[in-house]
């Protein structure tokens, strides 16, 4: 009893917290773990049916066709990537593909799931940024009380907004997803370094941060300009305070940029990006992004109509956009009145303008508009809406319902989120085959050669060749030195086994590009057919002298070294390609094709067995095991290779000849 009167006595004075006070701290503490808890399952709801889409478009290059990340060791090689593909002077991203190489090799599951991850981890970040900014001294009359569920709209609704799919579906994309992140985290490790008494751990993390998203993707280039705006708009009064009592913080950030000059000096992306791009002008490309930018502004708020390639048609003249020039200007000046006379939204103005400015201004880049370069951008249209949405209910209500505007616009966020949510689900869907995907993009842009070209691949894959070459030709028609085409055609003629017109279309390719290493492959292959093997091997070897790590041009090659009697340079090429990549498996079994010409049946079957073991539908590599085991006097086991094989491809004749001789011994 004397202790309760104790405990009263001392909640009266204030020393030790009533129950209710108690309670409320447990609430504040549960606040972050829910806001996160709901982003997460927002999230998920939105993209559930996102891991199973294929590898498209520029996956190929970066990822299928990659052969740094198929080793985390050593680290350097892991971060490399073919020349001019997406992936390309961007060593955090290849790693972050090396590290799912290594979870599900070329199975896709792992790729969605870390793009996934790295989306939701932005949003969480994002919902920090917004809560700060909101209860910093600037802000706190106007949202401090309501910042946590205004925040939590913001990142929600960011979060399941569709114009994002192509960010987090397309998986290649990461590079705009990782170094959103990472663009997301210098911004928050920055704010809580200029409140917190451990400030230094705070800026070193803010700088290690950005020099990850330098690492990543060009456009991170901007981050340390809004982290200087961020703190003169919502911290510090001047500029000359800032530099006084964070120089250590900008020098971090600066000193990011020169891991960004030199990587952009060692692989140079001239050909898509820098004024070296022909024939697009900075004038003209100025001009066209006018139009550009309007039209994410439009899918921001209405995103009814998303495509994954516009292949939008550069300006030839300003009659063309005149009326967008005129209110892409005001916009601006408005965003630069705003940063004057009411900051806080000049500075949600900045933040779309400068993200957008690497990709949306004078510096032509190849393809003027990607849906993805808006993925930080989009924050800043979100956190606008929602805090002049809470502002104008919160004027209207008056302060004797100010309650009333949270629940208002809460109410609108969530109707919005509802909405959103299953327009994200039904882009998910455009992206579960290449077919699909590339079939609406055609739906919305019928001239698009390059669309079209892509869905001739799809078909190809699928095996239906003569609509394949259709729509090749349907490229080439619309785009006449459209190399991909030709050598897509070629390859589909090649699968019907017509060589001539297949080494017409590759020679073609060849000339519009004489670096197209895969031409010189696939034209030694058709040449390998027509059993010209000796003229097939100077194509072969232009393609390794080109790429010398395209394991594909070794192994062909040695079969026609195969084919000349030329053993072992052709088990030398197979020895190559398997070192190259290790999981290859038809490497394998042309290696075992040469040691069954020597005789050697034993080293055969083990070759055999490892092409089986690594793509076990390989219906030759049964068959020639099978012819192996054959060969040695083993009937039973004969039987077993050649009926799996016979069962895998029914229309293998050299397996049910062999397969008869083998009923016929004695078993």
């Amino acid at each position: 009893m004397a202790v309760k009167n104790l405990q009263a006595t001392r909640r009266r004075k204030g020393e030790v917290p009533s129950r209710s006070c108690e309670e409320s701290t447990l609430s504040m503490r549960l606040r972050t773990p829910v806001a996160i808890s709901l982003i997460v399952l927002a999230s998920l709801a939105a993209y559930h049916n996102s891991f199973t889409g294929p590898f498209i478009f520029d996956d190929m290059g970066s990822i299928t066709d990659n052969p740094h990340i198929r080793s985390l060791w050593p680290i350097w090689e892991a971060m490399k990537a073919p020349d001019n593909k997406t992936a390309d002077g961007r060593p955090v991203l290849c790693l972050s593909l090396a590290v799912n190489y290594l979870i599900s090799e070329y199975r896709v599951w792992s790729y969605h799931a870390l793009n996934l991850a790295i989306h939701i981890l932005s949003a969480v970040t994002l919902f920090g940024i917004v809560r700060r900014t909101l209860q910093s001294e600037r802000l706190r009359r106007a949202f401090g009380s309501d910042s946590y569920w205004l925040a939590l709209a913001c990142a929600v609704l960011w979060a399941v907004h569709p114009l994002q799919t192509e960010s987090v579906t397309y998986i290649i994309q990461r590079t705009e997803s990782l170094m959103g992140l990472f663009y997301l985290l210098t911004l928050y490790c920055a704010i809580r370094g200029m409140v917190s008494r451990h400030s230094r751990r705070w800026y070193a993390a803010a700088a290690a941060c950005c020099a990850a998203g330098m690492g990543t993707k060009e456009v991170m280039v901007t981050a340390p300009v809004i982290v200087l705006l961020y703190d003169r708009v919502f911290v510090t009064r001047s500029l000359r305070d800032i530099f006084a009592r964070r120089w250590g913080l900008y020098t971090g950030l600066a000193l990011s940029w020169l891991i960004l000059t030199a990587l952009m000096g060692s692989n140079p992306r001239g050909a898509s990006a820098g004024f070296d791009v022909q024939p697009v002008t900075p004038v003209a490309y100025a001009m066209t992004q006018c139009r550009v930018v309007l039209h994410y502004l439009r899918l921001s708020f209405w995103p009814d109509s998303l495509v994954l390639d516009y292949t939008w048609p550069v300006a030839e003249s300003l009659q063309e956009v005149a009326g967008h020039a005129v209110i892409l200007a005001a916009l601006v000046a408005g965003a630069a009145f705003a940063l004057r006379y009411v900051p806080a939204v000049g500075f949600a103005a900045a933040w779309f303008f400068v993200i957008l400015a690497p990709t949306s201004s004078f510096v032509p880049i190849l393809d003027p508009a990607f849906e993805h370069r808006m993925y930080l951008p989009l924050a800043g249209v979100v956190a606008t809406t929602v805090c002049v949405l809470y502002l104008a209910a919160k004027a209207v209500a008056g302060p004797a319902r100010a309650r009333g505007a949270l629940a208002v616009t809460l109410a609108a966020s969530v109707t919005a989120a509802a909405a959103l949510t299953p327009a994200t689900i039904s882009r998910n869907t455009d992206y579960r085959s290449a077919m699909a995907i590339w079939t609406d993009t055609i739906e919305k842009r019928p001239a698009n050669a390059r669309a079209i070209g892509n869905r001739a691949v799809a078909l190809e894959e699928l095996g239906r060749y003569d609509e394949a070459i259709a729509d090749y030709s349907s490229a080439i028609e619309l785009r006449p030195r459209y190399v991909a085409a030709y050598h897509g055609r070629g390859n589909a003629y090649l699968a019907k086994a017509l060589t001539d017109e297949a080494i017409r279309d590759f020679s073609t390719a060849i000339e519009l590009d004489p670096n197209l290493y895969q031409a010189y492959s696939n034209r030694g292959i058709a040449l390998t057919r027509q059993g010209r093997p000796k003229a097939a091997i100077p194509d072969f070897t232009k393609a390794v002298e080109i790429a010398p790590d395209y394991e594909k041009a070794y192994c062909n090659r040695a079969m026609a070294y195969g084919q000349l009697g030329m053993d072992n340079l052709a088990i030398a090429d197979c020895a190559k390609a398997i070192k190259l990549d290790p999981a290859y498996a038809k490497a394998y079994n042309n290696r075992g094709l040469v040691y069954s010409a020597k005789g050697m049946y034993a080293e055969a079957i083990g070759d055999f067995t490892e092409a089986i073991r690594l793509a076990p539908d390989f219906a030759n590599a049964y068959g020639a095991r099978g012819a192996a085991y054959l060969a040695l006097g083993e009937p039973r086991r004969a039987m077993a290779d050649l009926d799996q094989a016979i069962r895998l491809n029914p229309t293998d004749k050299l397996a049910r000849k062999n397969r008869e001789k083998a009923m016929k011994l004695p078993k």
